[in-house]
């Protein structure tokens, strides 16, 4: 069943961003031999920003007059865009015509592209989650769309893998908070799924997919776009209630807040406050527990957000206690405000010949015949 998501917007101001710059070079392989090129042979620096940016991609302006450039076994095309991730893993590389060699053999030239500043992030939250409580409790399995504008089917999929399978939602006293994340202000409902009245730990488990395929945030990024996996959570807190935990299985980092009941108060993170309002080493706070915030028991408890790491593609979680916390899933696209070297840079391709092995000559030819008996030639004359 298919639930509907609310895309919200986040346009923070933009930081100025000065061009980077490349250094021409030159690197070298042996005839025969394929080049797999690293990420210093492009000389990336961007000495006009504080703090400098990094290297976000490689622009190939023009391609080798001699032998193929390729990525990852594909050819490359000129004015492709070749990630700085790529490169590092040692995926582009450069194979000279067979028997070929010279210095210089071969060029090409590029520009780089740095990481930017003043990024723009785009959040796409599931909204409709009644859709999904319904589909959990008849089937156990219930898939929630979270289009973004690179990857418009994108969605995530809940799967309930043992214990009560109760679900509903719940609408917090506040309908809407602003909260901030990755440096953007963000709007976004209130509304929750939840699972109430449940004293048995019951666990779950939730994928994101693209096109239908488990996907990684780090797969859906792009020289121009990354992306971050979001899993929001808030719950209710109570004198009899207050021994509700949600653990995950990765590593969990607080990103921000959302006050949805007007208290302000926040889950705890592995023993410590997420109220990053309160304790601002709140923010990157990492761990696994998510438990009820022991300050206050009876009091309800806002969002507390938190991304995944980006390179995993599912969380399992497993929550016990009477009144677990709602849950809430979603993505943060981010734009980035890259910037290209605007003076592209050669680097040249320097190709060694193999050595000829050389002629025997008259003195040569000498040697060899006085060593041939030593060598065992002169019985294996007689024979013939």
């Amino acid at each position: 069943m298919l639930a509907t998501a609310i895309v919200c917007t986040a346009m923070p101001a933009l930081a100025g961003n000065h061009a980077p710059s490349g250094t021409s070079g030159a690197v070298s392989t042996s005839q025969d031999s394929t080049y797999t090129f690293q990420v210093a042979d492009f000389g990336f620096s961007d000495p006009n920003d504080a703090p400098g940016d990094t290297l976000q991609a490689v622009k190939i302006t023009t391609l080798p007059a001699q032998g193929a450039l390729t990525l990852n076994g594909v050819p490359v095309m000129a004015g492709a865009l070749v990630a700085a991730t790529d490169i590092a893993s040692g995926l582009l590389r450069y194979t000279p015509v067979a028997g070929a060699s010279g210095a210089p053999y071969s060029s090409f030239t590029f520009q780089v592209q740095d990481s930017g500043t003043g990024n723009t992030n785009t959040v796409t939250l599931l909204t409709n989650q009644s859709a999904v409580a319904t589909a959990l409790n008849n089937s156990r399995t219930a898939t929630a769309a979270l289009p973004t504008a690179g990857h418009p089917n994108l969605a995530v999929v809940g799967t309930v893998d043992s214990g009560a399978n109760v679900w509903s939602t719940w609408q917090p006293s506040v309908a809407t908070v602003t909260s901030t994340l990755f440096n953007a202000s963000v709007t976004y409902p209130t509304r929750y799924l939840d699972e109430i009245s449940m004293p048995s730990a019951r666990d779950s488990t939730w994928e994101f997919r693209n096109n239908g395929a488990p996907a990684t945030a780090t797969a859906l990024a792009t020289a121009t776009t990354t992306y971050t996996y979001v899993f929001g959570v808030a719950g209710l807190g109570g004198s009899t209630l207050d021994n509700q935990t949600t653990t995950s299985s990765v590593p969990l980092s607080v990103i921000g807040n959302g006050d949805a009941f007007g208290t302000n108060f926040y889950a705890y993170l592995d023993g410590q406050d997420t109220n990053i309002g309160t304790n601002p080493a709140a923010l990157g706070l990492t761990g696994t527990v998510i438990s009820t915030n022991p300050v206050s028991p009876a009091t309800s408890q806002g969002y507390t957000f938190f991304s995944l790491p980006a390179g995993v593609s599912s969380i399992s979680l497993r929550e016990s206690g009477d009144d677990a916390h709602g849950i809430v899933f979603g993505v943060v696209e981010t734009a980035l405000a890259a910037t290209l070297d605007p003076t592209a840079k050669t680097l040249t391709i320097n190709v060694a010949g193999v050595a000829p092995v050389p002629l025997l000559g008259g003195w040569g030819l000498l040697a060899l015949a006085l060593a041939l008996p030593a060598l065992g030639w002169h019985r294996r004359w007689r024979r013939g």
